[in-house]
């Protein structure tokens, strides 16, 4: 029995959905809404209240539009972050170390 089509497989669209919230990604909207809730609660004046709510309105703008290039753009940033600038060339771990030649020691010849 021949098939004209290629076989298709469906799948549940939540398993290929990225964790977001209200457009941006999840754990950020959540740690800004925490810093905008602790700077109201915390200071509680007129002007804190308004900055709170100003740095929140912003932030989620923000981030809505990182969400929309990239959802996934934070994760990519943080790994980014974690990298080291120079990785030293290394051996083997089953190599023997033979030690550091006389000439590069700064001994004689």
């Amino acid at each position: 029995m021949a098939m004209d089509t290629p076989r298709q497989i469906l799948y549940h669209v939540s398993l290929n959905r990225y964790n977001m919230i209200m457009g941006a990604d999840r754990s950020a909207i959540l740690m800004t809404g925490m810093f905008s809730m602790i700077l109201i609660v915390l200071i509680q004046t007129w002007w804190s209240i308004a900055l709170g709510v100003l740095v929140w309105i912003v932030s989620v703008g923000i981030l809505k539009r990182v969400g929309k290039v990239d959802p996934l753009m934070l994760q990519v940033a943080a790994r980014h972050f974690l990298y080291k600038d120079y990785y030293p060339g290394q051996s083997g771990l089953d190599r023997k170390s033979v030690g550091t030649p006389v000439k590069w020691a700064g001994g004689k010849n």
